[in-house]
């Protein structure tokens, strides 16, 4: 368990803000590659998911409400095919 605790706190973490993109401008898509190593010697099975992934089907006669403007702003983007994640699940 301190092994564990010790590699966890070896870790970097790492905030991606690619910036903003306009519409108008017709820029070129942006490709960002990420590398991930297992250093741990377990085997990891990783499965990237976007928040509609985890979305529960509603009944017909139930009445969600109006989206929230975060809820409407990701689902804009990924109706959009905004980006794209590959591959979604991978074993490390």
């Amino acid at each position: 368990m301190v092994e564990a605790k010790a590699l966890e706190e070896n870790l970097k973490q790492y905030d991606w803000n690619l910036g903003y993109v306009s519409a108008k401008n017709k820029a070129r898509p942006r490709k960002v590659l990420i590398t991930v190593k297992n250093v741990g010697g377990t085997p990891l099975d990783y499965t990237f998911k976007f928040p509609s992934d985890n979305k529960v089907e509603e009944e017909l006669w139930a009445d969600p409400g109006e989206p929230t403007e975060e809820e409407a702003y990701e689902k804009a983007i990924l109706e959009n095919n905004i980006f794209q994640i590959r591959p979604k699940k991978w074993r490390l």
